[in-house]
Parts: C-alpha cells; sequence; structure tokens
C-alpha cells in the first residue's frame, strides 16, 4: 500500500518570480503554529516560497515568522518542517541572528 502523495498547493508565479503560498502567509500573522503545521504536512513545498515582510519585499519563512514574533512553539513547526536555519533574509542575518535582533528583552536588566 502507497501512502498518499502530498498535495502541492504552491504554485510558482512565472509573472513575479516567486511561490504563492495559501494560507502560510496568514497562519504565521496569526502565529496559528496547528494551521501551520497542517499546511506544511499537506504542501512539502510551503516552507520553500517567500513570505511576504513586515518592512516589505519578501523573507524566508523562518525569518518572516520570527519578524512577526511568532512564539517558538511556531518557529520549532516550521524547523522541523525543515525551513532553512541558514538562508537570510533581506537583513543579511541568518534565523538565529533575526532572532536574537527581534525578540524583546525578558529580565529588567536587559532593557534598554
Amino acid at each position: 500500500n502507497t501512502p498518499p502523495s502530498k498535495t502541492r498547493s504552491t504554485r510558482l508565479c512565472s509573472e513575479i518570480g516567486r511561490f504563492d503560498v495559501p494560507g502560510l502567509e496568514q497562519a504565521l500573522q496569526k502565529d496559528n503554529a496547528e494551521q501551520v503545521k497542517r499546511i506544511c504536512q499537506e504542501d512539502d513545498l510551503a516552507i520553500l516560497g517567500p513570505i511576504s515582510s513586515r518592512y516589505g519585499g519578501f523573507e524566508p519563512a523562518l525569518v518572516a515568522a520570527i519578524q512577526r514574533g511568532c512564539s517558538g512553539k511556531t518557529l520549532d513547526v516550521l524547523a522541523r518542517a525543515g525551513a532553512s536555519l541558514s538562508e537570510t533574509g533581506s537583513s543579511k542575518l541568518p534565523p538565529l541572528a533575526t532572532l536574537v535582533l527581534c525578540r524583546k528583552p525578558t529580565w529588567p536588566h536587559m532593557a534598554l
């Protein structure tokens, strides 16, 4: 018995040269880890397409999620689904460096 193949709802838009990932951008905007997981399970190419940045332009999925302030759970879902941990965004920084720069300090002595 062959397992059912994943659907590939991701479409390459040749006119603008980017992937159209229905729902992933909205799921990241809502920080909905379960929806992100479902999208990634249904479409193994979903995390490969660039996502609109909060700052204009497009970013890799993990960088876009970090910029949006997504939870650790959502970031974990993306990483486990295969999102690149080294692909840089428009800032030329990898996701971990972006995470460090985008997170608010959690200890009072770290506040600026």
